[in-house]
Formats: C-alpha cells, sequence, structure tokens
C-alpha cells in the first residue's frame, strides 16, 4: 500500500473527528449561556468567596508541579489525589488547588498542607505523607499518620486561614467606597444632603412631646 493510499484510509477518520469536535465545542458554548458553572456562580459562603479568591490568585503563580499523589504507608495504600492547576506556598502551609480529572476545569479543589507534609514543589509529581485527607467546611487537608501531630497541623492550617480571611477582609474593606458607608450609617437622604455640600443641616429629626403623645 502507498503512502497516498495510506492517507485516503486515514483521511475521512480525521475529518470525522474534526466535524465532532466543532460540534463539541458550538454546543458546550451555546449550554454555557444557559448553565453556570460553580466557579461562575456568585459566591453563597465566606468559605466560597475564599476559594474563589484563591483560585484567582493561583493564575499568577508558576508552578512546576502537575500531579499530587499521596504517600503509600503502613497505614494506606497510597495513590493519586489530583491534578494540580495551581500553588500558593507559603513558608508553613502550601495552599493547593487540584483538580479530579484533567477535563474538570470548572470543579477545583482547595487543600491547604502544611510543608512539613509533602515534598518538594520543585519537581512535578508531589508526595503527601498522611493516613488521607479530610474535609472540613470545603477545605481538604491531609491527616497525619502520628496520632500525636493532628492538634498541631490542624493548627497550622487554621492559622493559614485565618490569615487568609484577614488579608480578603482588608481587601474588601479598602475597596469599599466612603459614600457607600456613609449611606449605610446615616441613610441615603441623609449622604445627600452630605454630598450636596450643606453638612451644617445634617441633624437627626426627634420628634416632638406632641408627636410622641400622639398614639
Amino acid at each position: 500500500m502507498s503512502i497516498m493510499d495510506s492517507i485516503n484510509a486515514v483521511l475521512p477518520y480525521i475529518m470525522m473527528g474534526v466535524m465532532i469536535l466543532i460540534v463539541y465545542i458550538m454546543v458546550r458554548r451555546m449550554m454555557g449561556n444557559f448553565i453556570k458553572r460553580p466557579s461562575e456562580l456568585p459566591p453563597s459562603s465566606t468559605g466560597d468567596r475564599l476559594k474563589k479568591y484563591l483560585f484567582n490568585a493561583r493564575k499568577g503563580n508558576p508552578r512546576i508541579a502537575k500531579q499530587i499523589w499521596m504517600k503509600r504507608s503502613p497505614f494506606n495504600t497510597g495513590g493519586f489525589i489530583g491534578y494540580c492547576v495551581g500553588v500558593l506556598p507559603t513558608r508553613y502551609c502550601t495552599r493547593f488547588i487540584f483538580k479530579r480529572n484533567w477535563w474538570q476545569q470548572w470543579n477545583l479543589q482547595l487543600m491547604y498542607c502544611p510543608t512539613s507534609m509533602h515534598t518538594s514543589l520543585h519537581s512535578k509529581d508531589v508526595m503527601i505523607s498522611g493516613v488521607g485527607l479530610d474535609n472540613a467546611g470545603g477545605f481538604y487537608y491531609p491527616i497525619p499518620d502520628d496520632k500525636k501531630q493532628n492538634y498541631e497541623i490542624f493548627r497550622v492550617i487554621a492559622n493559614a486561614i485565618k490569615i487568609d480571611l484577614k488579608k480578603m477582609q482588608i481587601i474588601d474593606t479598602a475597596q469599599v467606597e466612603y459614600d457607600q458607608v456613609m449611606s449605610a450609617i446615616a441613610g441615603a437622604e441623609m449622604t445627600e444632603q452630605f454630598i450636596e455640600g450643606a453638612p451644617e443641616e445634617m441633624r437627626l429629626q426627634q420628634p416632638s412631646p406632641e408627636e410622641e403623645a400622639t398614639p
């Protein structure tokens, strides 16, 4: 069989694959206008807002790690955890953003892992030591082999979450406009008077004795 005959035999399958891919992309875009992915929905809790902040922050960080694994030990069989799509490292605790399957880009997960429980981030495969993973409040974290380390590991993770929440709170507060604060405290009408340049006329309207006596 010549090369041209081989190409002619494979060409229909290639064309069919291209057509299927085009149809898939078109259907996915059409469905995207009606169905919102979990990552596109507005946050419904503080934890969801924190995840959204960290998911966006990971886009600016370089990374070498590609896959996350649980190290085999006498207490577990080990195995694959997920594909690493982002890393936010600190001195004591690393934030891993990962997904279970390579195609689930919209279903990202967040894991807080103390630096003492994972291998170097300079390799493609990151190994985590522990019995397994736990999920408290939507955040994954590894369970240590030594039961005595449970409190110390949980304290490191809890402090890391508190720091992230505090940073998020400070940044959010700094973005609140002054007129929004005034409106929340004094009300919309008094805020308008203040903006119009007559702050001396702003005073609370106290009811008269006759009005108080009126049922």
